[in-house]
């Protein structure tokens, strides 16, 4: 992990704390770091921010089987011609927007 990555997650962990709240807690941490707690003997308390680490909700795609089954046993095509083809097949309703396309196509290959 990259210095920038971790000033992020510590960042949005500290949404939604006054000033006193996210010092007390960055200077515990500090503290505990410094002395060298084992962390399995270290009571598990509820984070302050709940959704600091939540399941991603499944794309529209991932949630109809038929649009994703369709997509999938399409050839090779441009992103273009596939929504093209889904909103004709589908509706605008059902049919992926473009960005969402590009996310489910792009997770389809492992990129990031």
């Amino acid at each position: 992990m990259n210095n920038e990555y971790l000033s992020l997650a510590i960042q949005k962990l500290l949404e939604g704390l006054t000033l006193n709240e996210a010092k007390h807690l960055l200077n515990q941490a500090q503290q505990d770091y410094e002395i060298g707690i084992n962390r399995s003997q270290v009571k598990q308390t509820k984070p302050y921010c709940e959704n600091a680490y939540r399941k991603p909700k499944p794309s529209k795609i991932q949630q109809d089987a038929e649009v994703e089954a369709f997509i999938l046993n399409q050839h090779y095509m441009t992103q273009t011609e596939m929504l093209k083809l889904l909103k004709a097949k589908f509706g605008a309703y059902r049919a992926p927007s473009k960005s969402g396309l590009n996310r489910y196509l792009k997770g389809l290959r492992g990129a990031k």
